[in-house]
């Protein structure tokens, strides 16, 4: 069925700036500034600056895949508002039934080593994007808690630990080792 117009509407709160130059997005807040460039034909994106600072994203003469496309592009600028003014956090919990994973942040380099996992010798590193904060104050107590203002980079780094740090083809009843995701948060720590 075609709908004739689809619209979503968001509003910006005023300590947030929103700027749109072709189809490129770009929020400005108290953590930084984030852009996202859109390249769909068919989608509209109007930023109003009055009384109510709304912004709207439309669509016309649309099937339902393109009105799924507006509803997508509505929670991405969403969630770029949001991380620009209070941003993100991601709990990841270090559990091990017998051998002690140890999580060794390089703070020179960006990267995050993880040793003895499943007993193994070798060392896996993670890269850490420019974006994304490691407090390293919770790495005695099993966690890793990752900090950012990008939800899209966040969500992809803590997927790659928890999917390296995964044992496959054994019972996972009774081999638990690993690195797991343990909550997402929004907040205004950064």
């Amino acid at each position: 069925m075609k709908h004739v117009l689809v619209q979503s509407i968001i509003n910006v709160p005023k300590d947030v700036k929103i700027r749109i130059k072709e189809k490129t997005i770009y929020t400005k807040g108290i953590n930084g500034e984030l852009s996202k460039k859109f390249n769909n034909k068919n989608v509209n994106i109007i930023y109003k600056k009055n009384d109510s600072n709304s912004l709207i994203v439309r669509c016309y003469y649309n099937n339902k895949s393109s009105s799924a496309i507006v509803r997508t592009i509505t929670s991405i600028i969403y969630n770029m508002i949001i991380g620009v003014s209070k941003g993100f956090t991601y709990l990841l919990k270090i559990v091990y039934s017998h051998f002690p994973i140890s999580v060794k942040y390089i703070q020179n380099e960006n990267t995050l080593e993880i040793t003895n996992l499943f007993g193994l010798k070798r060392i896996d590193s993670f890269f850490i994007p420019s974006s994304v904060q490691v407090c390293t104050n919770n790495l005695n107590k099993k966690e890793i808690i990752l900090l950012s203002k990008d939800i899209e980079t966040l969500g992809i780094l803590s997927s790659l630990i928890q999917n390296k740090c995964s044992i496959n083809n054994k019972d996972c009843r009774v081999f638990i080792d690993g690195i797991y995701l343990a909550s997402k948060e929004v907040n205004s720590l950064i």
